[in-house]
């Protein structure tokens, strides 16, 4: 996947390397070679415009730049893994919104009940409920 030149697997070294401190390191934890990563970051300075890293004296050290990328790369990668767990609790059906549609006669003993058992399975999960008619129950 690309966005505006960027690649999530540039991004995935990027993070990796900052991480772990160093390119052998990243590769290490992503499962790749060390050029592999060399070259996923490099791309990814030609792609931002940005020199993410000082590459004297042998060690990568982060620029400000790079420390500046950073901050957003990690927020990134933080909202990517809110997103994992918002899908997951969506298809555990522990979030969302749960329509109840009763009669009048059964909103005060047996609606009350059903809604305080749905709370305690699904804390998450909000409930809204509409009392109507059973015309207008069956036609929803």
């Amino acid at each position: 996947m690309r966005f505006s030149g960027l690649s999530v697997r540039q991004l995935e070294a990027f993070e990796a390397t900052m991480v772990a401190g160093s390119v052998s390191g990243a590769a290490t934890a992503l499962s790749v070679s060390q050029p592999s990563v060399s070259r996923l970051l490099q791309e990814l300075e030609i792609d931002t415009g940005l020199s993410l890293f000082d590459r004297s004296h042998g060690r990568l050290v982060p620029t400000e730049q790079g420390l500046l990328f950073y901050g957003e790369v990690s927020k990134t990668f933080h909202g990517a893994h809110n997103l994992i767990m918002a899908a997951q609790e969506i298809r555990e059906l522990k979030r969302g919104v749960v329509r109840i549609g009763t009669l009048a006669a059964m909103s005060f003993k047996i609606v009350p009940v059903a809604i305080q058992q749905l709370r305690t399975r699904f804390p998450e999960a909000r409930t809204t409920i509409a009392v109507r008619s059973s015309t207008e129950i069956v036609s929803s």
